[in-house]
């Protein structure tokens, strides 16, 4: 009987240790804030539904925010697992803008942000939490977005992709006769040869790649071209193909969007940066950036001369020449030897996010 007894006790607590276990899987809704309500009875809370929808939408922000307009509130609360905290949707522009304008002292990074961005680009600003080490790099970069910067030097770069792209089309238009003809792929290419040359001021040329093809198509039967920029130029002479550069960046660019429409997004990111196939692109753009990198910072070593302009008193035509010279520009400035920026991984690593996160917007 009491052997009975002590089974019928042990099974008990066995049932209530794994019903405890279960109900501690679900997510748990913040206070006061709006839900849908058969989020917390679902142990991944509003990711199946978001996961279908974004598959197919491929657009992630839209979507989440749809959880607010079927609920019919400004703020709501997309809940995932119980491992990770409910995420606060605003949307309300008035208030996004209060907060980011005014009150972005009072906000860090969402956690969410920076673990799926450290696999990818550890050192980057955007998967890293406020340090003062972060306000430092912050700073460094500050300029590269002002609305001066942009007018003067990424509003020409847009323009000249713009005007080949005109001249594309018309070459295709002749060849079709005026038929009808997708342009989705060629406005996604003039937005990478505006970008690429924002950022690091040298021509990637893949419209003129693709003007190349209709004016000599001959020429391109054979094996993929290497010449990315005049051949005069040897300066700007490039270790990659245009074609390489091109499914690097796109690779690159498909990394984020997919994680993001995961139902994991964190450990997809893990895994698809330990695929094959993104070491081999990533080595491409590491090799190619670093090379511009290096030639860029030969030339502004001679910006450290005593006598030389300050960082306000030149108009940089690229992202990459504004951080170099003033990096150039505060070592003259406090004795401190040069040191290699090529070393610096988050250099490096902050001009691919300019690079992805420009392309997500133009997308």
């Amino acid at each position: 009987m009491e052997i009975s007894t002590l089974v019928v006790v042990t099974i008990m607590v066995g049932v209530a240790a794994i019903t405890l276990l279960v109900w501690s899987l679900y997510p748990k809704p913040l206070p006061g804030i709006p839900y849908d309500p058969a989020s917390p009875r679902r142990m991944l809370g509003d990711i199946p539904g978001f996961a279908a929808k974004a598959q197919l939408t491929k657009e992630t922000s839209q979507t989440m925010f749809m959880l607010s307009e079927r609920l019919g509130v400004p703020v709501a609360q997309f809940l995932s697992t119980r491992f990770m905290r409910p995420m606060v949707l605003i949307d309300d522009p008035r208030e996004v803008e209060d907060v980011l304008n005014r009150r972005n002292r009072e906000f860090d990074r969402a956690p969410f942000t920076a673990r799926l961005f450290q696999p990818l680009l550890p050192r980057s600003t955007v998967a890293q939490m406020t340090t003062p080490a972060l306000r430092a790099q912050k700073r460094l970069w500050a300029d590269a977005m002002s609305a001066q910067f942009l007018r003067d030097a990424v509003a020409p770069n847009v323009r000249a992709a713009a005007l080949e792209l005109v001249a594309l089309w018309r070459l295709r238009a002749r060849d079709t006769g005026g038929a009808p003809m997708s342009v989705l792929h060629d406005l996604d290419h003039a937005a990478l040869d505006a970008i690429w040359a924002a950022l690091v001021g040298s021509p990637l040329g893949i419209v003129q790649r693709d003007i190349a093809r209709l004016t000599s198509p001959v020429a391109f039967k054979g094996p993929q071209q290497r010449d990315m920029v005049p051949k005069g130029d040897s300066e700007s002479e490039s270790f990659a193909s245009v074609d390489a550069l091109e499914e690097a960046t796109e690779h690159m660019n498909w990394m984020i969007t997919e994680t993001l429409n995961s139902i994991w997004p964190t450990g997809r990111m893990f895994y698809l940066t330990c695929m094959p196939k993104y070491r081999r692109i990533r080595r491409t753009l590491d090799q190619e950036l670093q090379r511009l990198i290096r030639a860029a910072h030969e030339r502004f070593k001679k910006s450290a001369l005593p006598d030389a302009k300050s960082g306000s008193d030149i108009q940089e035509e690229c992202v990459m020449n504004l951080v170099l010279r003033r990096l150039v520009l505060a070592a003259a400035k406090t004795g401190q030897p040069l040191t290699d920026p090529t070393a610096d991984p988050s250099i490096l690593q902050e001009l691919l996010v300019f690079m992805s996160a420009v392309r997500i917007v133009f997308q």
